[in-house]
């Protein structure tokens, strides 16, 4: 039977410079896997560029059961297709089942692992996250307040520091997940990261913990925060369509509003085309005058069109 290994597919567009990535854990040829993405192509299907190994996960889960069951939801979480979305919950229904044996496997493969390994490290929180399971929340401060390593790169994409902060931000989307279960715990969780030394654990824990309780959270959040983080409380959520449009490759307001588009009005009454006896249709044109509001119109002169008999 092949030993499962951890492979981080990466597959290149053809048309777009993009990479999209995704987790193999079922087998240990790369090359298996062609199609990476079901999104809409104009030209031919995407093709592998390369494929990155990363180190083998669960090695020390003692249980097959379980580590096949690790495995697969790991699996599931990185899926194509439109029943992707259903095959990982079953699978994390799968986990949920297993009681806390899930959680500490996950909680001891996220110490086991190594700093420079992101994309795993991420992955077992996301699991976390997932499963929404108040158990956890001890593992889940542990890695919220743990510091973040020094910065070894100048290069943004390749920043050991940004990359685990994106870590433990995620975990703080697993403590507001379970916050809004009804965890007391997590929401007090919450207002104690409030005064993170991380400005983006910071924000996040500040607005899950405002939306979680109103009014009264943010009075709450006034007393613990500094007054010089107060402007984080005027940061909201918003829907795309409220994002100014883009003019001269920067974010500006529009300098005046759209005009409003009404489609053309019929032609009825007396402004009805007419035909002349030659055949052709004639139209009335406006006069070009715009009456104010509250005025009267103009009075008829009187005269009538002469017609000219051909």
């Amino acid at each position: 039977m092949p030993r499962h290994r951890s492979r981080l597919i990466v597959a290149r567009s053809s048309q777009e410079s993009r990479d999209e990535f995704r987790y193999d854990l079922t087998t240990a040829n790369p090359m298996a896997v062609q199609n990476m993405t079901d999104a809409p192509r104009i030209s031919s299907a995407d093709e592998l560029d390369r494929a990155i190994t990363h180190a083998p996960l669960f090695e020390a889960v003692k249980s097959p059961r379980l580590k096949a069951l690790l495995e697969e939801t790991l699996q599931r979480m990185s899926g194509l297709g439109e029943d992707a979305e259903s095959q990982y919950q079953r699978a994390l229904a799968a986990l949920r089942n297993t009681g806390g044996e899930a959680l500490d496997a996950l909680a001891q493969e996220f110490e086991r692992l190594a700093a420079d390994q992101y994309v795993n490290r991420w992955a077992v929180v996301q699991l976390l996250t997932d499963l929404e399971d108040p158990r956890a929340l001890d593992a889940l401060n542990r890695i919220i307040t743990s510091p973040l390593p020094k910065e070894r790169s100048d290069d943004p994409h390749g920043s050991p520091a940004a990359r685990e902060l994106v870590v433990r931000t995620t975990a703080v989307e697993a403590v507001t997940r379970l916050a809004a279960g009804g965890s007391e715990e997590a929401r007090a969780a919450l207002l104690k990261y409030v005064r993170h030394p991380v400005r983006s654990v910071k924000i996040a824990a500040a607005l899950a913990y405002a939306e979680q309780g109103g009014t009264r959270a943010r009075k709450e959040l006034r007393k613990r925060m500094p007054k010089s983080d107060y402007w984080i409380l005027e940061i909201r959520r918003v829907h795309p369509q409220e994002i100014p449009p883009i003019e001269g490759h920067r974010f500006l307001p529009p300098k005046s509003p759209p005009e409003a588009v009404t489609a053309p009005r019929p032609i009825t009454g007396g402004q009805a085309a007419t035909k002349t006896r030659s055949g052709t249709t004639t139209i009335p044109r406006s006069s070009g005058r715009r009456r104010e509001p509250g005025t009267t119109p103009a009075k008829p002169s009187g005269r009538k069109n002469r017609k000219t008999r051909g």
